[in-house]
């Protein structure tokens, strides 16, 4: 430089500083708007971050609250609504229970499995004359309920409705079928069930360590509600415990093969073990990034710390 234009080196310096300087303030021109938006951002993070912790922590008291004897706290039903949000994703509009599709259900915030439940539930000829009665609903939330209710509208009972026979049934065993010891000999005394699902149902029966609800045979693969309204009365399931597998004790691998566990969240409970300690209470499981309140209320039958 100082060859092409004959400066001195001090000046050639200067040159440079002030080529740094206008480099900054053009840099700092066109970023500046941005500034704004990103503090918000990250703001909006740090927020939503804290009130999810207090949501877990209340939790986790009420739990504590139980277990030392005051059986009006239920865990699952008493987590705070801190968010300024609400709490469930979607829609609110007025709906009747006994009618609205699996997929407006959807749109008010039931996950899939809740809203193919209440459908089946309907279809083998049940219906719903109140709230309460949605919350008997197998892997129900309740605090989802209740914040729907003010938008439900139930219709009058009809006052006769008359049953219309099942063709071929007349003929068949109608002796009660356990799901929980039944073989599949037993099972295919069930109208609709041939070989191919009464093998279905004992394997899916082994892998979940039970049924705790008989609705949970609508999560085999083309299994439908119509095996309730073909055999009415006669699925139970009697007084059989579940299997309940060691949270303490189980590895990533083991806990990755139940039904209701994915692989990222068998990998995160084990991991939070691993970090904090032994489980003390199976509650402790909402902590983890993966399993929510709702995730809780369907697989705790089949879980234990002790």
């Amino acid at each position: 430089m100082k060859r092409w234009f004959q400066i001195s080196s001090v000046e050639e310096k200067g040159f440079w500083l002030l080529n740094v300087i206008i480099l900054l303030l053009v840099l700092n021109k066109i970023f500046k708007p941005f500034e704004k938006d990103v503090d918000h951002a990250v703001d909006e993070r740090v927020e939503q971050a804290f009130l999810d912790f207090v949501a877990k922590q209340n939790l986790m008291d009420s739990v504590a609250a139980m277990q030392k004897g005051n059986k009006k706290e239920v865990p699952i039903e008493t987590v705070s609504n801190t968010s300024p949000k609400s709490r469930f994703n979607g829609e609110r509009f007025l709906f009747n229970p006994n009618t609205a599709s699996k997929e407006d259900l959807v749109r008010l915030g039931f996950r899939n499995y809740q809203a193919k439940n209440v459908v089946a539930y309907r279809n083998a000829g049940g219906a719903f004359s109140n709230p309460e009665d949605l919350k008997n609903i197998y892997g129900m939330y309740a605090p989802l309920i209740d914040s729907l209710a003010p938008w439900m509208q139930f219709a009058e009972k009809s006052t006769s409705k008359e049953k219309i026979p099942i063709k071929g049934t007349s003929h068949r065993n109608r002796d009660p079928v356990n799901l929980n010891t039944a073989d599949t000999t037993a099972l295919k005394s069930l109208y609709g069930i041939g070989g191919y699902y009464a093998k279905k149902i004992v394997e899916y029966r082994e892998a979940l360590g039970g049924f705790v609800d008989t609705l949970q045979l609508l999560e085999i693969w083309r299994l439908d509600s119509a095996i309730f309204i073909k055999n009415p009365g006669r699925i139970v399931l009697g007084n059989s415990q579940p299997i309940r597998v060691n949270l303490n004790t189980v590895t990533r691998q083991e806990l990755a093969q139940h039904p209701y566990i994915s692989w990222k969240q068998a990998n995160n409970i084990v991991a939070y073990r691993e970090q904090h300690g032994p489980y003390q209470a199976l509650e402790e499981i909402t902590r983890t990034v993966l399993i929510d309140a709702q995730d809780y209320v369907k697989i705790a039958p089949y879980f234990t710390v002790e």
